[in-house]
């Protein structure tokens, strides 16, 4: 379901450009030029930069373009572009799926935001971690520093917008998204501004209030969700919930996600209904073969929305009211190990098990749990209807 490997590809005026628009000297003692459209056809391949994983999500270089950051599934690979030949410190390997990065502004500092919904914070120069912040309690979709570097600011699944010292990791404020994906945050230029955008095309912006009478708008404290329901002891003779752990895969789209189940070569489809947190399910069988095509060149996301990939991608563009439903991917696809539950139906009758549609359970990577019942036929195998159980002991700030 995923890339077996990526590749980041560096050109050598590209280095020269991002380091600040002037003449770089490079390890072995030539000097790098900035791109102009007098040498803009001479680009020569610098390096390619082996991350080992299986895709990588984001890049960052620090504003003076000695450093340069690439995050994948494993964690975060961090270059001094001053000799790319020396190879990479390895940052963040706890973290799971690292989505996010941002130097700050004056490099001397790494903000890392994952998967897991936790922010980590690592001196460049040193490695060392100085901050690691349980900030969300979904993924992470972007991180920014202020223009003077005071402050961080994250963004998430989760729907809401949250500012960090950087220094300490210490929870300074709490936003209320433009939707229940915010899938960006930026500070202004001059750091009077910090705006949010949304999964649905919304933004919006804060600043200090100009008088004390004034309050910012801050998001209500979020009520402890009650814990998912668990079932009812089953009589003699029917048949005991079966456990397990699934490996696969999971991708956060508009109006949904999706599942990949290793074992079984299928791809879960859950379409959001009027309420996000329920809707209908479809199980399709992976059809996606290696060598067939990932994407449709054709079908360009929104800037900071995804179109999926090889199996999900297959099934998203060519199984008829998928897309539609779906909308974009929030998130790359990212590998999950997930807790497995099955319930059966049916009834007892006359001291016989009747089978009926069973319900599975599957944990989220942040520890949702997701319940799909069984229903009727739709697509290659079982679907029905599915709903969300929000973890009940979600991270703190």
């Amino acid at each position: 379901m995923v890339k077996r490997r990526e590749w980041v590809i560096i050109g050598l005026a590209l280095i020269a450009a991002l380091a600040g628009g002037m003449m770089v000297m490079a390890q072995d003692g030539g000097e790098r030029q900035p791109i102009s459209p007098a040498n803009a056809a001479q680009l020569a391949e610098l390096a390619v930069l082996d991350t080992q994983s299986q895709e990588a999500y984001d890049t960052a270089w620090s504003e003076d373009g000695r450093w340069l950051a690439v995050a994948n599934s494993n964690g975060v690979w961090l270059y001094n572009t001053a000799d790319l030949s020396a190879g990479a410190r390895k940052l963040d390997e706890d973290a799971t799926l690292v989505t996010s990065l941002a130097f700050s502004p004056d490099g001397s500092l790494l903000a890392t935001g994952s998967a897991d919904g936790g922010v980590r914070v690592t001196d460049t120069a040193s490695g060392e971690r100085r901050a690691l912040i349980n900030a969300h309690n979904a993924i992470v979709t972007d991180v920014a520093f202020s223009p003077d570097g005071a402050l961080l600011a994250s963004a998430s699944v989760d729907g809401s917008a949250r500012l960090w010292s950087p220094v300490d990791g210490q929870g300074l404020a709490v936003l209320a998204g433009p939707a229940n994906v915010v899938s960006r945050v930026a500070f202004s230029p001059d750091g009077t501004l910090l705006l949010a955008m949304g999964s649905n095309g919304t933004v919006r912006v804060w600043s200090v209030p100009a008088s004390p009478e004034m309050a910012g708008e801050v998001a209500p404290p979020t009520p402890t969700p009650p814990p998912p329901a668990e079932p009812t002891p089953a009589p003699a003779g029917f048949p005991t919930p079966v456990t397990a752990q699934v490996q696969g895969a999971e991708q956060v789209f508009e109006h949904g996600r999706m599942f990949w189940i290793r074992h079984l070569r299928q791809v879960w489809v859950m379409a959001a209904g009027p309420d996000e947190n329920s809707g209908d399910w479809f199980c399709f069988n992976d059809l996606f073969q290696e060598g067939d095509p990932e994407t449709d060149p054709s079908l360009v996301p929104p800037e900071g929305l995804y179109q999926p990939k090889r199996g999900f991608g297959l099934i998203w563009r060519e199984k008829e009211g998928i897309r539609e439903r779906l909308g974009w991917a929030l998130t790359p696809e990212f590998e999950l190990l997930s807790d497995y539950t099955y319930i059966a139906g049916g009834q007892m009758q006359d001291g016989q098990y009747v089978p009926g549609p069973g319900e599975h359970r599957l944990t989220t990577l942040y520890n949702d749990v997701i319940s799909f019942y069984e229903g009727e036929i739709r697509g290659d195998c079982l679907g029905g209807t599915w709903r969300l159980s929000p973890n009940p002991n979600p991270p703190t700030q």
